[in-house]
């Protein structure tokens, strides 16, 4: 048992990652165990949802907001720039809270689940958030670890009412996070944040829904399921 829990352990830690999510637009997507979660390691791509119904797109922000009154799931790119498409897309409010965003099984975490991540590696601090980071790419690249697999990069996204933030003035990345607050009023658009200065929050902005955030899906997994993780790993 004691060393059941050491693997368990040093697997949580090292980010063992495997190719094993394909969305409903047949993207691939590689994957990540932390805890007894698996994580997608980059930002979400899907243009539909899956029961078939294509997410509008936005090409600027008066598209974005017209899409927020209506209460109509969409997406757009950083910066309303199609050459951005690679680095994930950037989901609103309404598409982020769609039963129907997600492959069977998997889901947009919520506060819950960026917890559970967060303590798996260690807690809200600056050491944490360097085990999350994708080396190279962050202003503190030599101190990044990406020691998770989590692979967080600095990106552009939607504070509010189309104005993206400026990760050349301040890099950070926000991800969509799913509150029960948030989800009963529809006036919340809540986030989980990490930023250069290694802050880490579950960030909450009471005016903020029209805002638009990157997607990492995650899934839970029984004790089996992460046995069999470890086990096709080590054959890999």
């Amino acid at each position: 048992m004691k060393l059941l829990l050491i693997v368990f352990s040093v697997f949580c830690l090292t980010g063992f990652v495997n190719a094993q999510l394909k969305d409903q637009d047949s993207n691939s997507y590689k994957t990540v165990l932390i805890g007894n979660r698996a994580w997608m390691t980059e930002n979400y791509k899907a243009v539909k949802l899956n029961n078939g119904q294509k997410i509008a797109f936005a090409k600027n922000s008066d598209e974005w907001i017209e899409y927020f009154e209506s209460k109509t799931p969409c997406y757009t790119y950083a910066n309303f720039d199609v050459k951005n498409k690679n680095n994930g897309l950037i989901y609103n409010y309404f598409a982020a809270h769609s039963q129907y965003i997600a492959p069977e099984s998997w889901t947009v975490p919520g506060t819950d689940d960026w917890d559970k991540m967060v303590f798996s590696i260690g807690q809200y601090d600056i050491k944490t958030a360097l085990k999350l980071k994708q080396n190279a790419v962050w202003k503190s690249a030599k101190a990044s670890s990406n020691l998770s697999g989590f692979s967080a990069s600095p990106m552009p996204f939607l504070k509010f009412c189309g104005a993206f933030t400026d990760p050349q003035k301040y890099q950070s990345v926000s991800y969509w996070r799913l509150d029960k607050v948030d989800e009963e009023n529809g006036e919340n658009a809540c986030s989980f944040s990490v930023s250069e200065s290694g802050k880490m929050e579950l960030a909450q902005g009471y005016t903020g829904a029209t805002a638009g955030y990157y997607i990492r899906l995650c899934k839970i997994l029984k004790p089996d399921e992460v046995e069999k993780e470890n086990d096709d790993d080590a054959q890999d």
